[in-house]
């Protein structure tokens, strides 16, 4: 277990941690995400995006997930991949009740140690095109859209900003 300032992060590596992860997920999938993408696709995404077996399957392929908890609470989820010269942070979620509390800054401020100590000179993350509120707050964290991506996934799209924040990486500098 990790701790930042008044949130632990659990790792999330077998079916039971998976178990103990997917409720939260439900949670935020279900009262976020409708308002942005519809009920439907969010339906499709959490079973065939997000679903118990495909968060274990990318966990076996090496993506790293962590649960967030607070206070005896799960409060959210995030997920992240080492790629060659950056992080690529695939989930950061967090439940409504505690959005806003600066702990989304928390945690990337974790993510950019973590990119650093490992050479990387970049984060990058996708964001839903229609998700203005969160492109706002990764923009004033540093982000820059650098390009407009749309994945197909079933009968739907991925339809996101890809974002960038470029790290002083000391070790990119040697």
């Amino acid at each position: 277990m990790i701790e930042l300032k008044d949130i632990s992060l659990i790792p999330i590596k077998t079916q039971v941690d998976v178990d103990l992860l997917y409720p939260t997920v439900e949670q935020i999938w279900q009262s976020y995400f409708p308002k942005i993408i519809g009920q439907e696709q969010v339906d499709y995404m959490l079973t065939h995006y997000q679903s118990s077996e495909i968060i274990l399957k990318e966990i076996k392929e090496g993506r790293i997930y962590y649960l967030l908890h607070q206070e005896a609470q799960n409060i959210g989820y995030i997920a992240y991949d080492v790629c060659l010269d950056s992080l690529y942070l695939s989930k950061l979620y967090l439940v409504e009740k505690v959005r806003g509390r600066g702990y989304l800054s928390t945690i990337l401020a974790y993510l950019e140690q973590i990119a650093i100590k490992l050479g990387k000179s970049a984060l990058y993350l996708n964001v839903n095109k229609d998700n203005a509120k969160t492109i706002q707050i990764y923009q004033h964290l540093g982000f820059n859209i650098v390009k407009k991506t749309k994945q197909p996934l079933g009968p739907y799209f991925l339809d996101d900003y890809q974002m960038i924040k470029y790290l002083k990486n000391p070790k990119s500098l040697a």
